[in-house]
């Protein structure tokens, strides 16, 4: 999804790695958004699933923080590079 934005010259992409150098506490979206000087938040996780890995995202607005769209993609272990655990 970041990168389909970033292909997009509509939009300003901000990577995490303005996220990375903080601490890595809990904030809330506001607080995230705020802080990026950003309208939209894009959030992920990666989980450990029985068969592979989960990937989740979403992409929140800021200033209500409401959910405009969330997904779940599976990667079977057998997609996953070799080598990798």
């Amino acid at each position: 999804m970041v990168v389909s934005l970033a292909e997009n010259a509509a939009y300003g992409v901000i990577g995490s790695s303005p996220l990375l150098v903080t601490d890595r506490i809990f904030q809330d979206v506001g607080r995230i958004g705020s802080a990026l000087h950003a309208e939209y938040v894009v959030l992920g996780q990666l989980q450990k699933g029985d068969t592979g890995l989960v990937t989740r995202a979403h992409s929140i607005r800021v200033s209500d923080q409401k959910h405009l769209w969330a997904g779940t993609i599976p990667l079977p272990v057998t997609d996953m590079a070799s080598g990798l655990d």
